[in-house]
């Protein structure tokens, strides 16, 4: 098998010309999206936030009129930020990957960037220096996705698995691995922030997982690198633990 980091639109353009058999970490499942892809059950509850720089004046919408915001090309952040330019009067200007998108904003070529916001909280968690300055927009849930019709024995494979790490508790224990004492918007917002050593552990995951699937897959295609989806989603399919 081979698991390939890329950005969301390199993914799903994968995806769509068969070059891999699924897509996860980012892939929100939406009414439009259902038309085109089989999702599996969804794994996380996500939403929409807003960035600025750590010593920006801004706290709120309103203080965007006529500035340019980013935004990463067919994300929900960038449509939801196309869904608020007339009404808050910005213009979205669109980037293919997100350390472009948080690059524009660092170097002053717009002022804020719309992105989902465990994502960006992640990285700002890591030192990124970015802040949110307003509440999450409510946003869809996260699965894993194939081209409709192509793989279902995979997507319910999926389930059954999520299923099983659910009832065992190891779903929620994950979410919250790394999560600092007494950080409530943290455990709120970033329940997947964890150590290196668990990021590492997703490759011995990896390993085993595969030999469990009666798919062959010939590669994953992460629209984010987000270390709680490396390690833990691949391992919701652990049929046998």
């Amino acid at each position: 098998y081979e698991v390939v980091p890329v950005g969301f639109s390199a993914a799903v353009t994968a995806l769509e010309a068969g070059e891999c058999d699924g897509v996860i970490a980012g892939m929100s499942i939406t009414d439009e999206r259902v038309q085109k892809y089989d999702f599996s059950e969804p794994y996380y509850d996500s939403g929409v936030g807003m960035a600025v720089l750590s010593d920006s004046d801004i706290t709120s919408y309103d203080q965007l009129k006529d500035q340019k915001v980013a935004a990463k090309i067919g994300t929900e952040g960038c449509t939801f930020a196309e869904s608020i330019a007339e009404q808050y009067g910005f213009e979205v200007i669109q980037y293919e990957s997100s350390s472009d998108m948080y690059q524009a904003v660092i170097a002053g070529e717009a002022v804020a960037c719309f992105e989902d916001y465990p994502v960006i909280g992640y990285e700002i968690s890591r030192g990124l220096g970015l802040t949110l300055p307003t509440p999450m927009e409510k946003g869809s849930s996260y699965g894993f996705a194939t081209l409709k019709g192509a793989n279902p024995e995979l997507v319910e494979m999926f389930n059954k698995g999520l299923e099983n790490i659910k009832a065992s508790g190891r779903y929620d224990e994950n979410r919250t691995a790394g999560e600092p004492p007494g950080s409530a918007a943290r455990r709120r917002f970033l329940p997947y922030a964890g150590p290196a050593p668990q990021c590492r552990r997703l490759w011995m995951n990896l390993k085993q997982l595969y030999g469990f699937l009666p798919v062959m897959l010939k590669c994953f295609k992460f629209g984010y690198n987000i270390p709680w989806a490396w390690k833990d989603i691949p391992g919701m399919m652990h049929v046998n633990e």
